[in-house]
């Protein structure tokens, strides 16, 4: 063995020897000590502890009154309290001093604090349980106790302030050897303290009943089987460890996948004994159908009574993958009692409003991202969106409670009840919509009644960017907004080209199908159909104006077109615009007609087969509303080539002309009024109005320099120089 090891041997001995000597000499200092403790006396102990607490006591404590005493006593009683939460040991001041005399209050100097270590913890004391307590001497010998088992020292304040839960279970002797010494020790320490006894046997309980709660939650959170995040399927379920209860499997389009609710954050953790899926919240276990999760709460009430009338209970408790936006009581209470009234006491639309609070599918709030549109039973859809981490209904953040799970689907809870259009009279579908101005115009000409019935019928309201300024009733227009409403209820998916609608005020309305859009008369359809219980709403750009007369009965009827008139009738077309037919008219005012030079007119006027042409190339075949214009529209005239026509900022343009006032409508067809005749365009013109004039056409001498300067060009040349342009030159 080499000489270092030996050496580090050597030493490493004899600190051994050196730490079991020194173990030896602390065990007999032990002894020695409690040799000597067990001398000493009993009531030596007792008188010492008076002593020692009698310089602690100051006079305040002598003049404690017998009631107080009284009080004191039941602190160390030896039946236990029962479980209540402990109190903050300075809640109650002691009462020798709240009960000073007022000319003594004048005379109570502020408390120095305690010092860390207590003067107090001088002489021995024994423990011993050979002979039984003496409760009395004890209260006898600390009259400083309070109720409550409270101690504060009197001549300073405290450093530390404890509470003491002694957990009790039938152990009175127990209870009172503690009492005896732990009184003392405490005070010798100047502890401001308090002792609480707690029935152990509620504790236990309490904490059981924890215990196996918790243990069901988590059997609840496994499966008795290795299952892989690729075996989570759509649409599974499989039995827990609790009770044999399912959890439920649900995958989105959004790559979201949920567990009864619970967004799975981490699959597949791969252990020895199994597989870990982190999901991001607790999962309760499931049992109840939707419907008794409804039939259950008092704050669905309404809602229960209302499935009932409906005929929905059965649905509800059978299999599915239902989601439910439940309206509680408050929602129904915000809608006006009359509408309410309404609607539970029509069956029909009782159920179309709870078929819309349903959808087809199972929703999640963890699966809903961004707005998305999802179909309800009742056969529209809802959009169901996020707005932070609040879900919202059409926009609305109006979902109180989420993800009540239910074994065939989830209940949301909302504050606001959801009327569909289906359920709805149609002034209930005019309000808070962009049509609040005709809204009210209807109701002002005393059609509320047609309105709020049960009427089959069709409105057609105009938006309010469609009535400029303040439009005040008058008889002509309540005589208007009667042609507004036709006679039956209509889709507009069933209208055709040419159809007449009759309106409640007797007259015919035209149906124009366009490439681009669905006109009545002027008006186009601007908005989606609101199908309401009896009636249905069209919602139109433009107020209405139905045909007065024939195109020459417009033309005569305003003073614009009076040179236009007297030139119709010089060139004998008075007869062709008040026949039957259907025509457009790009009818040029009087301003058109001042604009040409007055030789140039007059020799035009005096050409009556010039003239006829000129007005011809003004009328295009067929009726063109302002509505039906594109941006790539053409007109075949009566005479000449064909018209280009365009929308450039909102106004039509006629061959580059704009029109200033379109749609005057007519029986036999359309007049739209232009401040200047209509010429032809130049060859090859760019279709599209809003490109401007066309440029002038270049020679074939100019195409060939332009050619050849292409030519010169870099980018020509590499092309040339490529290995595919070799081989197209070679083929040739």
């Amino acid at each position: 063995m080499p000489a270092d090891t030996i050496g580090n041997f050597n030493l490493l001995h004899r600190t051994c020897k050196l730490v079991v000597l020194l173990c030896l000499l602390h065990i007999a200092v032990t002894v020695v000590f409690y040799v000597r403790s067990m001398d000493v006396r009993v009531s030596f102990v007792q008188n010492q502890q008076t002593q020692n607490l009698a310089t602690q006591r100051n006079q305040a404590y002598k003049s404690v009154t017998s009631k107080n005493q009284t009080r004191t006593e039941s602190i160390l009683n030896t039946e236990p309290q029962e479980a209540e939460s402990p109190k903050v040991p300075d809640q109650e001041p002691s009462e020798s001093r709240t009960e000073q005399k007022p000319e003594e209050k004048s005379e109570v100097k502020k408390l120095e604090k305690c010092p860390e270590t207590s003067p107090l913890l001088v002489g021995p004391l024994r423990v011993e349980f050979t002979t039984p307590v003496d409760l009395e001497k004890l209260k006898k010998d600390n009259p400083a106790l309070q109720p409550g088992g409270r101690f504060r020292p009197a001549d300073c304040v405290a450093v530390a302030k404890v509470a003491f839960i002694i957990p009790f279970r039938k152990r009175d002797e127990h209870l009172k050897f503690w009492l005896f010494y732990l009184h003392p020790i405490l005070q010798r320490q100047q502890l401001d303290y308090g002792i609480y006894v707690i029935n152990q046997e509620i504790l236990d309980a309490l904490v059981s009943n924890v215990n196996i709660e918790l243990l069901n939650a988590l059997h609840y959170h496994m499966v008795n089987s290795r299952l892989t995040s690729e075996e989570l399927k759509h649409g599974s379920s499989f039995a827990s460890m609790y009770q044999d209860f399912h959890v439920h499997i649900h995958h989105y389009s959004n790559g979201i996948v949920t567990v009864n609710c619970a967004r799975l954050i981490k699959p597949d953790q791969h252990a020895t004994n199994g597989i870990v899926h982190v999901v991001d919240r607790v999962i309760t276990a499931i049992s109840n159908t939707v419907h008794t999760l409804i039939d259950i709460d008092e704050d669905l009430e309404t809602l229960r009574t209302a499935m009932a009338a409906a005929g929905l209970t059965a649905m509800l408790e059978n299999e599915g993958q239902y989601t439910i936006f439940a309206p509680t009581n408050e929602a129904f209470e915000k809608i006006p009692q009359e509408t309410l009234n309404r609607i539970l006491g029509d069956p029909v639309a009782l159920r179309d409003l709870l078929n819309y609070h349903i959808l087809k599918t199972m929703q999640c709030a963890e699966s809903i991202v961004t707005g998305t549109p999802m179909e309800t039973l009742q056969g529209t859809t809802l959009e169901v969106g996020c707005d932070g981490d609040q879900m919202t209904l059409n926009g609305k953040a109006i979902i109180s409670k989420k993800d009540q799970l239910g074994t065939n689907g989830v209940i949301h809870y909302i504050n606001e009840l959801l009327i569909p259009d289906s359920a709805k009279v149609l002034l209930e579908l005019a309000e808070g919509s962009t049509v609040s101005t005709a809204s009210k115009l209807f109701v002002e000409a005393g059609l509320s009644s047609h309105l709020t019935g049960s009427e089959a019928l069709t409105l057609l309201a105009p938006l309010d960017e469609a009535f400029k300024g303040s439009v005040s009733m008058t008889p002509d227009m309540r005589k208007l907004m009667t042609n507004h409403i036709l006679k039956e209820q209509l889709s507009s998916k069933s209208l055709y080209h040419g159809q007449e609608l009759e309106t409640l005020g007797g007259l015919k309305l035209r149906v124009f199908v366009y490439r681009n859009n669905l006109c009545i008369e002027n008006a186009c359809i601007a908005a989606h159909d609101k199908q309401g219980r009896y009636a249905t709403l069209f919602t139109v750009d433009k107020v209405l104006t139905p045909p007065m007369g024939t195109v020459m009965d417009v033309l005569k009827a305003d003073d614009r077109f009076s040179l236009l008139v007297g030139a119709i009738q010089t060139a004998g077309m008075t007869e062709l615009l008040n026949q039957q037919g259907a025509i457009t008219f790009f009818a040029p005012t009087n301003t058109a007609f001042t604009a040409m030079p007055p030789p140039e007119l007059n020799k035009l006027m005096r050409n009556r087969q010039e003239l006829s042409a000129v007005l011809k190339y003004h009328l295009g075949e067929g009726m063109l509303v302002s509505g039906g214009v594109s941006s790539h529209t053409r007109l075949r005239p009566l005479q000449g080539e064909r018209l280009e026509l365009g929308v450039r900022n909102y106004t039509v343009h006629i061959n580059r002309i704009p029109v200033v006032e379109a749609d005057l409508m007519a029986t036999n067809g359309v007049v739209h009024a232009i401040n200047s005749f209509i010429k032809p365009l130049p060859p090859k013109t760019d279709r599209e109005q809003a490109d401007g004039p066309a440029a002038p056409l270049r020679s074939a001498a100019s195409s060939r320099v332009d050619s050849k300067s292409f030519r010169n060009d870099d980018l020509f040349q590499k092309v040339v120089r490529s290995r595919s342009s070799r081989t197209m030159i070679k083929s040739q």
